[in-house]
Formats: C-alpha cells, structure tokens, sequence
C-alpha cells in the first residue's frame, strides 16, 4: 500500500514551555476524539539494548505531556501485562516515583531492550498525571515477562490476538468510565483498515466500526525500525521526511503519520550506561 501525504506539518519541541501542545497534537485531537491509538513498529530479532532512541523515548518526550492538554489521562500499554496485581504496583510507582521491591512485576516486565525507553515512559507519565494500564498477556498467562518470548514462538498470531483483546477491554474499560483513552502499542493492532494477515490481532478495526471518527490511528516511525514495518508505514518515499530534530507529522486522510529523527553517533553501549540510562 502506497499513500501520498497530504501535507507535512514540521514541528519542533518548544525549549521555554515544557507545557505547550505540539501542533501535530492540535491536529490529531481536533474533533476530540474517544480514542487515540498510537502503533509503534516492534523490533523482535534480537535481546540486545537499543542503542538509538526508541519509540517510546521519543513518545515520551514529545507526546505523552501533551495529552493531559487535549483531555486524556488515562494510556493503555503494551509493554505492561493487563492484570490487577500491575494496577496495584502502578498505584504505587505513581504515588512514590520509585520502582523497589513493591513493584516486583514491573520490574520484572521492563527489563528487556527498551528498558530506559520504558522508563522514560513511566516517568513522563507520573510527571504529567497520567494513568497508565497494561494492555499484554495477564499474569497468568505469562507469569514472567522471559516467558513472551517462548509463548509467542508456538504460538505467534493466537499471541498477538490474545494481546489485542486485553488492550482492548482495557480501552473499552476506560470508555465505559467516561473518560477519554489513548494506547501505545504495535503497530499491527492500532489499524482500522488492518491488513489480511493482521486481522485478527487488530482492536482498531472494532474500534473504528463503534466510534467511528471518534477513533484515531496514529503510527510512529523511528527510522532505524522500518526495516521491521512489515510494509505497514504507508508513505512513499518517507526516508525524505526524516527531521533533524522534533517530529514531522503527516495527515493521511484516514490516519496520521508521526516521523522521529535519527539517533546521532550511534554505538555499542557499555553496560553501566545500559543500567543507568545514561545515553
């Protein structure tokens, strides 16, 4: 599938106004939306630390404060599992700001590649008063986050179903309180057209089909991960409109396009810099 932008909209983080709401942002909620769902593109072949910025680096400096702005505070996520004990360990994370031995699952649940991303996340989230809910596998079903990677090799699209209907009760959980939601996670369950081969894992098209325009796709592109689309970014030519800095935003009629830069002098890590983030 090829789509030609409509326009693209550059913006650039303000450096005064910690506050102020990008105006890619402005665009995506301009009719308040119910439901923004942000799709990032999944890097699976390998165990090792990132060592560019990752989506949710990115998401959380750039989008997550923002959103209080536009009328949503509460995030669905995929990186965390959809079960009452992570609720439970959530609330504490959210009063204290620390992840200690009260949070044993997340703890658990974010050590993986995109540990510092996730971080970030948690933290932006907390500074900016927003709630988050896991959206993956229940407790149960993988009781230790190492568990994913076996559970998804036997069994990989009943996996990626299973995690698009937790997301998705939790959305519609949100909903059914009254308040507006947003998710993160792949970008092969946020789509309201998803491809064949995507179907059954998507939550956008159920979505799309109650609310209607009241549902917003917007997809996320690091660069460094599109070789891991699965041809899902829909721009043509999109290596065009990377930015030096910011973001750069595309209108596509029926969903919207976020572009982030390029991590600069990328390198292997060492492992203190992995533990303490500081990269």
């Amino acid at each position: 599938m090829t789509i030609s932008p409509i326009l693209p909209l550059s913006f650039y983080a303000s450096q005064s106004k910690q506050s102020e709401s990008p105006r890619a942002l402005d665009k995506i909620f301009a009719n308040d939306p119910e439901v923004v769902a942000f799709g990032e593109i999944h890097r699976e072949d390998t165990d090792e630390p990132m060592s560019f910025h990752s989506t949710a680096q990115y998401f959380a400096q750039y989008i997550l404060p923002s959103l209080p702005a536009h009328g949503i505070r509460d995030i669905v996520v995929e990186f965390l599992p959809d079960d009452p004990v992570i609720d439970a360990e959530l609330a504490a994370y959210m009063e204290t700001g620390e992840l200690s031995n009260k949070t044993p699952h997340i703890n658990n649940w974010i050590e993986g590649p995109d540990r510092c991303g996730i971080l970030a996340f948690l933290r932006s989230a907390r500074d900016n008063g927003i709630t988050i809910h896991g959206g993956h596998l229940s407790l149960a079903e993988a009781p230790d986050a190492f568990d994913v990677k076996s559970i998804v090799a036997k069994d990989p699209e009943g996996t990626a179903r299973r995690v698009g209907q937790h997301t998705l009760h939790q959305i519609r959980s949100v909903l059914k309180e009254g308040r507006r939601v947003a998710s993160f996670g792949g970008m092969r369950h946020n789509n309201y057209n998803p491809l064949p081969e995507d179907l059954q894992a998507s939550y956008g098209d159920e979505l799309y089909a109650q609310l209607g325009r009241q549902y917003v796709e917007v997809d996320l592109l690091v660069p460094e991960l599109a070789p891991y689309s699965g041809g899902q970014i829909g721009l043509a030519n999109w290596e065009r409109y990377v930015p030096e800095k910011g973001l750069n935003y595309f209108d596509l009629k029926e969903r919207n396009l976020i572009i982030f830069p390029r991590t600069q002098n990328v390198r292997q890590l060492t492992y203190p810099e992995i533990r303490s983030c500081n990269y």
